[in-house]
């Protein structure tokens, strides 16, 4: 039996294992690339139970041989030296005997911990895994906690007392505008926080001022006004709800602040009151505008492209400035309707209907807005600067 663990000592010590267990790896990899398209692949299996479904096969197998060969070497290991001090020539009784009796003892004591702590790897891994999992799911329920807190408070009310005119006082309820802007602020915060979920946040505040709209209607532009009466109907909008104005500002920031794709958004403002709302510099590219109230908004800088619907939209009295209308389709009824200036691109096939409304070079502010004046006093009898007289 001596002879035994001896041989296989020196088997062991010889500098050609660390090759056989290099050639076991290698052909465990090439065997790897055959089998991973199997459908009970085993390294699958063991990539899904450890969480790692994005490592490579091939890394994944490698780690597997490369453990399972550590093990084995580290086992037989610890075996011969248990066989030699159950059965080896050691013997303690000699003070020479004793110093290599405990040298043995301190080596088969630090290969049983090394040992331990490989077959514990995977175990350890599994536990980290268990723990991010945990993690995570605590995040995630404390992030729809405060999605719902916030899309409750979108429906905030308030109970006041109002006096009637007999006298008598009421009860009555009243929506707490200051809470719903504090909402439609932390659903803006939430995603930015986690992006994944803009398109879902976007999709409620399109509901909420598609809802909000019903209730306060946008103002029609009375019967038989003309010139300036138009100029001053217009400049008489107000937002009817400042939530509302907020709601839709947040809708055109979205993109820019989370990085989610316009499109992927997909804001839908059909047949909104945006009457008098401030718009400017933000991005409705692939918004649907079907139908939409725009009369007295500012849109200057606002973002538009060819996915955007501006089907039957009202614009009376909006001012269009610095806006990229090239690609976008219908859009007869906005700049007939609307006022602007050479800083908005239009597509080649429009340019005629301004050609004669709208001043062909870029204004100051001053300017622009003594123009707009103008426009909207003349209307269709307005003459753009380029066209003007001296005298006029």
């Amino acid at each position: 039996m001596t002879d035994f663990m001896n041989r296989l000592t020196q088997m062991l010590s010889t500098p050609w294992v660390p090759w056989i267990i290099l050639g076991v790896i290698a052909v465990g990899v090439l065997l790897g690339q055959v089998q991973k398209h199997v459908p009970d692949d085993p390294i699958a299996r063991i990539k899904k139970t450890f969480g790692a479904d994005d490592m490579p096969h091939v890394v994944a197998l490698a780690i597997v041989l490369l453990w399972a060969a550590l093990g084995a070497v580290l086992a037989a290991g610890l075996l011969t030296l248990l066989a030699e001090i159950a059965w080896g020539t050691v013997r303690p009784e000699t003070p020479a005997g004793e110093s290599d009796f405990r040298f043995l003892l301190t080596k088969t004591t630090a290969l049983t911990a090394v040992l331990g702590g490989l077959i514990a790897l995977p175990f350890t891994a599994l536990r980290l895994k268990h723990t991010a999992t945990q993690t995570r799911h605590a995040a995630d329920v404390l992030f729809n906690e405060k999605l719902n807190d916030a899309n409750t408070d979108l429906h905030a009310r308030y109970q006041t007392t109002e006096k009637q005119e007999d006298g008598t006082y009421v009860d009555i309820w009243k929506d707490d505008i200051v809470r719903r802007n504090g909402a439609i602020d932390r659903l803006e915060a939430l995603a930015v926080e986690d992006p994944s979920f803009a398109p879902r946040i976007a999709r409620i505040l399109c509901v909420y001022l598609k809802e909000m709209s019903s209730e306060h209607r946008a103002e029609e532009m009375p019967q038989g006004l003309y010139g300036v009466a138009i100029r001053d109907w217009a400049r008489g909008l107000t937002v009817k709800r400042s939530d509302m104005e907020t709601a839709a500002q947040v809708l055109g920031r979205l993109h820019d602040k989370t990085g989610v794709p316009a499109k992927d958004l997909a804001i839908d403002l059909s047949r909104v009151n945006l009457q008098a709302m401030r718009l400017s510099e933000l991005n409705f590219e692939h918004a649907t505008m079907n139908g939409v109230k725009l009369n007295g908004a500012e849109l200057s800088g606002a973002s538009l492209n060819g996915d955007t619907d501006l089907t039957a939209v009202h614009a009376t009295g909006a001012a269009l400035r610095a806006v990229n209308l090239k690609g976008v389709p219908k859009l007869e009824d906005l700049v007939t309707s609307a006022f602007g200036d050479a800083s908005v691109i239009l597509p080649d096939d429009i340019k005629h209907l301004v050609k004669d409304t709208w001043p062909d070079e870029e204004l100051d502010d001053k300017e622009y807005h003594e123009e707009w004046n103008r426009f909207a006093k003349e209307l269709k009898a307005y003459v753009p600067p380029q066209r003007r007289t001296p005298l006029e």
